[in-house]
């Protein structure tokens, strides 16, 4: 009997502890699978961006940069919040960073693919930069998913007038006068499609339209003078022809200014870390000075630019740039030139100072850059 008691007692024993085991380890497994919690995602309301836009469009120059700033720093926190992109890039072209611009927009089309505004946006930044063919794929594509945007017919319908294909300049542009009836730019390539298409009358009524909108544009009035020749109207032609002619002998004398203010643009967007300043008293050929620095803010070097929108090439610039380049104590020299020294390659050393046309000006600078450092 007491044998029997304890084989029970023992037998309980064991039962008991095969299930405690089990249990314990159990046990174990769940204090090691601990379930990382996801976190909440960065929720932006569309009232924020519209009050940085508001704010943005009123503000001056610092709290634009405020503005942008504040942007930036959601962007950093939620990559994946493209809005915020879309308003950078919106902001930033217009503060003069194409490039930067290009870079946000190109983030914000990852959230919004079907967005024609972003395409139109992008080509227009491109071909501010003389990308052309990069600017007409995007161009393209807004037409695709806007078959009525109005911005991408005109620009693209300025492509075809351009190659030569009247017809099918004819209809986009025709389009997007439909959508954007007030835009002289797109009046103007209108006109010239039905002068030469022939339609003389109905070119000089959309011509007159342009006017109403742009009196001084001296293309305008080249091609109204154009279509009333054409009608043997010897007087009004005279009369455009004249207009125009002095209308364009005001615009060259600004446009050495233009092409100054394009090289100020190109330098800032691209070399993001110096600092472009305009050259100081005393100094009068040279235009812009760059000071090179590295990442962390160091002072490099620098780099002393003289624009020259003409028809001719003048040796003298050389050895002018160079008194200027001792005076601000500048490493190297560059004159961008819209015409060359005759026998130049597209880029030159003449007599210490580098020589280029706008379309390598860039490319000269990462040289510079590269030799400075």
């Amino acid at each position: 009997m007491k044998t029997r008691t304890r084989l029970g007692k023992l037998l309980l024993a064991c039962i008991a502890l095969c299930c405690i085991i089990p249990a314990q380890e159990l046990s174990a497994v769940v204090r090691k699978k601990k379930i990382a919690l996801a976190k909440e995602p960065t929720q932006i309301s569309e009232a924020l961006y519209d009050k940085a836009w508001r704010d943005f469009q009123i503000g001056n120059k610092k709290e634009k940069a405020e503005v942008i700033k504040s942007l930036r720093a959601i962007a950093r926190k939620a990559p994946e919040e493209f809005m915020a992109h879309y308003y950078l890039g919106i902001m930033i072209s217009q503060e003069g960073s194409p490039t930067q611009a290009l870079r946000h927009f190109e983030t914000a089309l990852l959230g919004f693919p079907k967005s024609a505004d972003i395409h139109v946006r992008m080509g227009e930044l491109l071909d501010a930069r003389n990308k052309s063919d990069e600017a007409t794929e995007h161009y393209e594509s807004a037409l695709t998913l806007e078959p009525g945007n109005g911005k991408a017919l005109a620009r693209l319908g300025m492509v075809e007038l351009a190659n030569g294909n009247l017809k099918e300049a004819h209809e986009m542009l025709y389009k997007a006068r439909q959508v954007l009836p007030d835009n002289p730019d797109i009046l103007r390539g209108l006109g010239a499609v039905m002068i030469d298409l022939g339609s003389t009358k109905d070119a000089i009524e959309v011509l007159e339209q342009a006017l109403l909108f742009d009196q001084k544009h001296a293309e305008t009035h080249w091609l109204l003078a154009k279509a009333y020749e054409s009608m043997q109207n010897a007087d009004k032609a005279a009369e455009h022809y004249e207009l125009a002619r002095k209308l364009e002998q005001g615009s060259q004398q600004t446009q050495g200014e233009v092409q100054e203010m394009i090289l100020e643009e190109v330098l800032k967007s691209e070399f993001i870390y110096d600092e472009i300043i305009p050259v100081p008293k005393g100094v009068t050929g040279a235009d812009v000075i760059q000071v090179v620095k590295n990442q962390s803010g160091v002072e490099c070097g620098k780099i002393i630019w003289e624009s020259k929108k003409t028809k001719a090439w003048t040796e003298g610039w050389i050895q002018k740039l160079k008194d200027d380049q001792r005076t601000v104590k500048a490493d190297l020299a560059v004159i961008v030139a819209s015409t060359l020294p005759s026998g130049a390659d597209a880029i030159s050393d003449r007599d210490g100072v580098w020589v280029c046309d706008m379309k390598l000006a860039v490319s000269i600078a990462t040289m510079n850059f590269q030799i400075i450092k």
